[in-house]
């Protein structure tokens, strides 16, 4: 498996154990579709926390007003790859 395979299913299963603490009611699977449109529960907190796991986890500098384009799973780890050191 090349490198970069490697970098990007770690970087998937880091985020997907973020937003697993962030929304343990959701399964796996759901997470992989997770978007703020759709679920309830995805409120301003839930953003914050995320924002801040995130930040922790991924050694991240995200501003706060980037929280309107991280609305799913999917735009969060694109994010994440295209901000990546």
């Amino acid at each position: 498996m090349p490198d970069s395979q490697i970098q990007t299913n770690n970087l998937q299963d880091r985020l997907m154990d973020a937003f697993c603490a962030i929304f343990p009611e959701r399964s796996r699977e759901e997470i992989l579709t997770a978007d703020r449109e759709a679920w309830p529960e995805w409120d301003s907190l839930a953003a914050i926390t995320l924002l801040t796991v995130l930040q922790e986890e991924f050694q991240a500098d995200i501003d706060v007003t980037e929280l309107d384009q991280l609305s799913s799973f999917a735009a969060v780890r694109a994010y994440l790859e295209s901000h990546a050191g």
